[in-house]
């Protein structure tokens, strides 16, 4: 999830990706290497594995690893591709993810294609491509869904059921309210956090009556500024900050502190990611906490799930080394392991048939997402005192720009 949703999800990618390619062929490695050191630019939680990775299994290579936080990391990524600075290998998302989605990169000509489509592949993607124009610019390693994580001692003590639907999670926010636990945490100072409550409102309440909505909204068919579409999203998600269930400290805590905060039973609550929740929780402890989609669908609908593929890297199509990183890039998804981390991650079948949605960001032009993040922020910031419409209407001036 870039903002599809990345974060700790890309960190998993990467290490796919480190792990996928051996050392090749002996005889024409030496004569394939690069002269000059290659770079590779990525948001800072890919960083460590990635440099492990050309230490310990190709030393040979003189690679500089540039890394960013995420919010940075795009702004950089703009200003090198505007000038023809970019770095050799690139962090790209699924779709139109935001300012590395590789439906825009590929489509501008940034990104050197791996190989074609081929001819008659079927749309489900079951390889799990990166494609933009008819050409594959990466696969996808890793499915990642949104969630809700919890306290299964906390829920016990105050014998509560898991909630199933909108009206029955509040409920059980007032309930722990009332008895001085905090119901939920975020990190809102990294702004992205921001995504994850969202997509999952929307994907139970907009994509099952509008399944095209995303390409009704390229298209001029519809508006974020539509009365009953996001201005009702927005509303339940910052609700949850209105009514003080994320307590007061939302906008100075970071993700990963929200996360140590819930894990250590600070909270009883949070919304996350399927891989965040893995990593945030040892494995002795994870039979104290559960992982369920977050329940925002109304009291009579089905539970939906937000769901997708995310990201890899490509090859920069102005790197001086495009042919040989591209070779290798080709070598790496031949041998790549997917893994299906998706509603598979939920401990209860019930929930591993329920109807998916993708992220919203991956259909999403332009930097939606982004303006929408930092618009929440924005009214997070004002105590909630401006009109929702601001930020509705943000977003429809960044995708039609």
């Amino acid at each position: 999830m870039k903002t599809t949703i990345k974060l700790l999800a890309m960190a998993i990618a990467v290490t796919a990706l480190i792990s996928g390619c051996g050392e090749g062929s002996k005889e024409k490695s030496e004569e394939a290497e690069p002269a000059g050191s290659v770079t590779i630019m990525c948001p800072s939680y890919s960083a460590s594995a990635l440099t492990d990775y050309w230490k310990e299994e190709k030393p040979e290579l003189d690679l500089e690893v540039k890394t960013y936080p995420e919010e940075q990391y795009y702004t950089i990524l703009k200003t090198q591709l505007a000038t023809g600075s970019a770095a050799d290998i690139l962090d790209i998302q699924l779709g139109y993810a935001g300012p590395n989605g590789v439906e825009e990169l590929g489509q501008a000509g940034y990104l050197e294609p791996l190989y074609d489509v081929p001819e008659g592949y079927p749309e489900d993607n079951p390889e799990h491509l990166l494609i933009s124009d008819g050409k594959v610019y990466g696969k996808s390693s890793v499915r990642m869904m949104l969630g809700l994580a919890y306290n299964k001692k906390l829920f016990e003590q105050f014998q509560l059921e898991v909630p199933a639907c909108w009206e029955d999670f509040t409920a059980c926010c007032e309930r722990f309210q009332a008895e001085g636990i905090r119901p939920l945490v975020t990190g809102g100072k990294d702004a992205t956090v921001f995504q994850y409550g969202v997509y999952q409102i929307a994907a139970n309440r907009l994509y099952p009556e509008s399944p095209e909505y995303d390409q009704e909204l390229r298209e001029g068919k519809a508006r974020f500024t539509d009365p009953g579409t996001w201005d009702e999203i927005l509303a339940l998600y910052l609700s949850l900050f209105r009514d003080g269930y994320m307590g007061d400290d939302y906008l100075r805590l970071k993700n990963t502190e929200a996360q140590e905060m819930f894990a250590s039973g600070g909270a009883a609550m949070i919304i996350t990611t399927s891989l965040s929740y893995s990593s945030m929780l040892l494995p002795e402890a994870e039979e104290d906490f559960g992982f369920i989609p977050l329940p925002a669908n109304r009291r009579d609908d089905p539970v939906c799930v937000s769901e997708s593929l995310i990201g890899g890297f490509g090859v920069y199509s102005g790197s001086p080394h495009k042919e040989v990183l591209t070779e290798k890039m080709r070598e790496f998804y031949d041998n790549l392991t997917f893994q299906d981390l998706g509603r598979h991650a939920f401990a209860e079948e019930k929930y591993w048939d329920c109807p998916v949605y993708a992220f919203c960001n991956q259909g999403w032009k332009n930097e939606v997402e982004v303006v929408m993040e930092n618009k929440i922020r924005e009214y997070l910031a004002g105590g909630m005192k401006g009109d929702i419409t601001e930020i509705t209407e943000a977003m429809q001036a960044e995708l039609v720009k």
